[in-house]
């Protein structure tokens, strides 16, 4: 019989599916613990970071916790037109290489903001993994932070704060959208003629797709501004969701 190397596992493989039976069974109330947590509720005697070591066999990980759930069948649909329309026109991975995927977030500094939870991959939308959003009441007194960024292949932009004016839930006016990022940011990349690019957009009014006429629609026919809008409630198609949140958790550890 061969010898076996190596220190034996801290949990069995029979412990490692109980974890993963409880989170199931458990839901919301169990993915929102710590990893040390958890551990304490599964009294396996074991410490937080074995158990998230064993748990990430499966894949299970940290992350911000969602705050909406599955698309409607209506969205679905759209989406897959959507997708259906651009791989047809850039059919290979290449094809993108001249996209920059723009977009908007906005950090708040409260009593809770979102909240971390333990999930799989695929189970970013599942309604255990969804946090409910807060009622405006809650996030009059929050620190609100808003920033725009666009990301492609070999490229990041640096980031841009921008004000909205007493505006606390961040949407942008036409107005902030041309002074603030289009003006100061998009035109200087334009001038840079050997570097072409298409700008991504979401499917915000703001961003100029309400109207042919509106002061943002104007700015880009004058100045040849190449761009398309995502698909409507889909930011999980835009690769610039992934990036933010490396800021959000850091200002989840680092509020101050």
């Amino acid at each position: 019989m061969p010898e076996k190397r190596g220190r034996k596992p801290l949990l069995s493989p029979k412990q490692v599916r109980e974890a993963d039976r409880f989170l199931q069974d458990v839901g919301w109330d169990a993915h929102v613990l710590t990893w040390e947590q958890l551990a304490n509720e599964l009294d396996f005697g074991v410490s937080g970071w074995t158990l998230k070591r064993a748990l990430g066999s499966l894949d299970y990980h940290k992350c911000m916790a969602c705050v909406k759930g599955w698309v409607s069948k209506r969205s679905a649909k759209m989406r897959v037109q959507h997708a259906e329309t651009y791989l047809a026109l850039k059919p290979e991975p290449k094809d993108w290489h001249d996209v920059r995927f723009s977009d908007e977030v906005h950090c708040c500094v409260g009593p809770q903001g979102k909240l971390c939870i333990i999930r799989k991959p695929r189970e970013r939308y599942c309604l255990d993994c969804i946090q409910e959003q807060l009622n405006q009441d809650d996030e009059r007194d929050w620190e609100t932070c808003h920033i725009w960024g666009a990301v492609g292949y070999n490229f990041k932009s640096d980031l841009t704060f921008y004000n909205t004016l007493g505006n606390q839930n961040g949407k942008l006016s036409l107005k902030v959208y041309c002074n603030s990022i289009l003006e100061p940011v998009v035109k200087p990349w334009l001038k840079r003629t050997h570097n072409p690019f298409i700008l991504e957009e979401d499917n915000n009014s703001r961003h100029g797709g309400g109207s042919n006429n509106n002061i943002i629609a104007i700015w880009k026919r004058r100045n040849d501004l190449n761009h398309f809008f995502n698909c409507p409630n889909s930011p999980d198609l835009a690769p610039i969701e992934n990036c933010w949140q490396v800021i959000k958790q850091h200002l989840k550890k680092f509020p101050d």
